[in-house]
């Protein structure tokens, strides 16, 4: 029987295919935008590809896009209910943004009226150079680049949920796409020439997942769990003046050295009991650690680190 190729179902924002095909899911949550994979529609006996991806700008990147978008069409009438559509948010939320530029002198609100004094649809104008991107640059058309190389995120948090329940949890593929994510920013930063403090200036907070784990060799096995010791979250505060504290987990025991350069924060990671130096992290490039200790008896200790810079 032929193959039919499969066919796109226009209507978003629902949930469906809640089986073997979970990867078609839609989203339906504010701020989640979505964006169809042409892969998926190209290849009829496709079932590993994502139907749609999906991009989750911050509210400063939001701001970065609303501005550049005003900025593209100065002294145009411009469509705040097409840009919340085109933004996954509510028409309030563009309003509140174009409010907050418009405070900070950034764009001015032009209104207009007819003579019988009925108010027709406002224009905006750009009061900077036109010539000259707001921010960084960041905009629409950005966004909804299939490639992403300006580093939008692109999960969903529920994805790759961390729980503290006592089992071993893999933290890798969460920092693995908050690592691909940065290193793709980082690398548009440089090529439009932006300063790359613009990310880590409001970095208030310094946080570490960790989870711990016992081994013990079996016959039947290369290793089995024999004690699941620990998992959780260390969060310390960096704006407190913090360059230099230790902590804890188990026999693992760790001096963490901060370095605040304005353009990149970086961690370096120390064994406390020699000071031996094992890894520097930064903003830009922090990827998850895992570490082993053999005991004198056959039992392994594993421990597995992730660092995240955080704004809250």
């Amino acid at each position: 029987m032929e193959n039919k190729p499969k066919k796109k179902r226009w209507k978003k924002n629902n949930i469906d295919y809640d089986g073997d095909w979970g990867n078609r899911k839609h989203y339906n949550k504010y701020g989640f935008i979505e964006l169809e994979n042409p892969a998926f529609y190209s290849d009829k006996n496709c079932s590993s590809e994502d139907e749609f991806f999906i991009r989750k700008p911050t509210p400063q990147e939001r701001k970065e896009i609303v501005a550049n978008y005003i900025r593209k069409h100065h002294k145009q009438f411009v469509d705040l209910w097409l840009l919340a559509d085109k933004l996954a948010v509510c028409p309030r939320t563009i309003e509140k943004v174009v409010a907050e530029l418009k405070k900070e002198g950034v764009i001015s609100v032009i209104n207009h009226f007819e003579n019988t004094g009925k108010q027709l649809r406002n224009t905006y104008e750009y009061n900077g150079d036109t010539s000259i991107p707001y921010g960084t640059g960041l905009s629409l058309k950005m966004i909804y680049d299939l490639d992403n190389k300006a580093g939008f995120r692109d999960w969903d948090w529920d994805e790759y949920r961390f729980k503290t329940d006592g089992e071993w949890h893999d933290i890798r593929d969460l920092n693995f796409a908050r690592a691909e994510k940065n290193e793709k920013r980082f690398a548009y930063l440089k090529k439009v020439k932006a300063p790359t403090a613009c990310n880590v200036d409001k970095i208030k907070f310094l946080s570490i997942k960790y989870c711990f784990v016992i081994l013990k060799p079996s016959k039947n096995s290369d290793e089995r769990y024999v004690s699941l010791s620990k998992d959780g979250q260390k969060r310390y505060d960096l704006q407190e003046g913090l360059r230099e504290f230790k902590f804890k987990v188990n026999t693992f025991s760790f001096v963490v050295k901060v370095d605040t350069d304005k353009d990149n924060l970086a961690v370096t990671l120390y064994d406390a009991t020699d000071m031996s130096e094992i890894i520097t992290l930064s903003f830009y490039e922090c990827y998850p650690l895992h570490l082993e200790n053999e005991r004198d008896d056959g039992f392994i200790e594993k421990i597995a680190l992730a660092f995240t810079f955080c704004s809250k």
